[in-house]
């Protein structure tokens, strides 16, 4: 695993809207829902509507479902997982899907905002709502990748540990985590409280998971002040020297020099003079809290 690891290489609603509806015909079968409404919203968002006569405590029953279009989910009724289960992972029609618990308010603006930012996060396609009335944002995986977040082990998402890696691994994997929180930062969205468990990797990509604490940025000082955070995290595990720790935040400056130049701005009062003085003022920040 270590050698493949070292090969790591980052490529880089209105839902209220009616639209076609497609009324089945109820159903007798009670593990089925009595009746299923399928409409087409604008944006290319299908909205399943299901209506269950008889529900019972051996799974999760899908009273609404959004997806967008072309994805196959219109029959995922029911999810056989104890009600409010934070994080589910399941096997679907060959796909692995994660599913999180989540807020309905989350959750749509994760699929409104989901085309801007899909070129450096998981591929979001959908959220459903239980008739218990919990929400869950679904992402689905068609390709191996690997976590650090046990809780995601499954189907194509296997488990490994950091330590099993070895440093060299580890700071692949610790450059792509950048290199993704940089382009999604660059489009002034940020993570709060990101880490190691927001990534999966494989040979060739790297993507960010778990967005359910997805903010925008509307300046440029929280946003960096979680890269900060991160960088620190990553120093402290990785035993990160000044170098490589330049290295990195030259890397996040590649996309985010925008939110950094702000950062700057708002911490000094002035504007950088070039770029060098924002690398080393964040180098001294970052720096100087893991020594103190």
């Amino acid at each position: 695993m270590d050698e493949n690891l070292r090969t790591l290489n980052i490529n880089r609603f209105k839902l209220e809207d009616k639209g076609d509806l497609l009324k089945t015909a109820p159903s007798l079968d009670q593990s089925k829902p009595s009746s299923k409404e399928i409409s087409s919203k604008n944006r290319k968002i299908m909205h399943v509507k299901n209506e269950w006569k008889k529900t019972d405590a051996s799974a999760m029953h899908v009273s609404e479902l959004y997806f967008f279009e072309g994805e196959s989910l219109e029959d995922l009724d029911r999810i056989y997982r104890p009600e409010g289960t934070e994080v589910i992972n399941l096997t679907y029609k060959n796909s692995t899907y994660l599913l999180r618990l989540t807020t309905e308010k989350k959750a749509r603006a994760l699929l409104k905002f989901y085309n801007r930012l899909k070129n450096s996060i998981e591929n979001i396609v959908g959220f459903l709502k239980t008739t218990l009335n919990s929400v869950y944002i679904l992402s689905k995986f068609d390709e191996k990748f690997w976590t650090f977040d046990h809780r995601l082990k499954g189907g194509k998402i296997a488990y490994v540990h950091p330590l099993k890696l070895g440093s060299t691994a580890l700071r692949e994997v610790s450059d792509s985590l950048i290199r993704s929180l940089s382009i999604l930062n660059k489009k002034r969205f940020f993570v709060s409280e990101i880490g190691f468990r927001n990534i999966l990797f494989n040979e060739r990509s790297a993507i960010l998971t778990d967005l359910r604490n997805l903010q925008y940025a509307r300046k440029g000082s929280p946003a960096v002040r979680e890269f900060k955070n991160l960088m620190k995290k990553l120093a402290s595990v990785l035993w990160l020297n000044k170098p490589e720790i330049i290295y990195l935040i030259a890397l996040y400056m590649g996309g985010a020099e925008e939110l950094c130049c702000e950062w700057y701005s708002s911490k000094f009062k002035k504007s950088p003079e070039e770029s060098v003085d924002i690398l080393e003022a964040l180098e001294k920040n970052i720096t100087g809290s893991l020594l103190s």
